[in-house]
C-alpha cells in the first residue's frame, strides 16, 4: 500500500489479482484512486478463482475498450482509454505468459510475435 500511494501513479496496472486482492486494494485506495476494474480469471468449476487475473486503479474516468483473449491461454491483454486532463490516452494492461515452456517464453520471437499480431488493429 505504501508504495502504491509513494508513487502517486495517476493509473496503477495489475496482474496475478483475485477477488480477494480486488476487495482490499479498492477498500484501502478508494481515496485515491476512485475509478477500479478487475476482470478475474476462472478455472473449471472452482468456486475460487485462481490469481491470474488483471485489474486496473485510476485516478481518472476511464471507458473499458476490450477484454482481448490470449491466443496461448489465459494471459488477456485489457484495452481501455484513459480520460486524463491531458485528454484521452489509450493504456494496454497485458499479463504476459510466464517463461513456462520452450515454445512460450518471454524470450521465445514466436511467443512475442503471435502477441503482437492478436493486438494489431485495435488501436482507435
Amino acid at each position: 500500500m505504501k508504495a502504491m500511494r509513494d508513487v502517486n501513479a495517476d493509473i496503477i496496472c495489475l496482474q496475478e489479482t483475485t477477488p480477494d486482492w480486488e476487495y482490499y486494494l479498492t477498500a484501502h485506495l478508494q481515496d485515491e484512486y476512485s475509478h477500479c476494474l478487475f476482470r478475474h480469471h476462472t478455472v473449471g468449476l472452482s468456486k475460487l478463482p485462481p490469481a491470474g487475473g488483471i485489474g486496473l486503479l485510476s485516478k481518472h474516468p476511464f471507458t473499458e475498450i476490450a477484454l482481448i483473449e490470449s491466443p496461448v491461454g489465459w494471459f488477456p491483454g485489457h484495452l481501455v482509454m484513459l480520460h486524463s486532463p491531458l485528454g484521452d490516452i489509450q493504456i494496454l494492461n497485458l499479463h504476459l505468459r510466464p517463461p513456462i515452456t520452450r515454445y512460450y517464453s518471454l524470450t521465445s520471437p514466436f511467443s512475442f510475435y503471435t502477441m503482437v499480431f492478436a493486438f494489431s488493429g485495435l488501436t482507435i
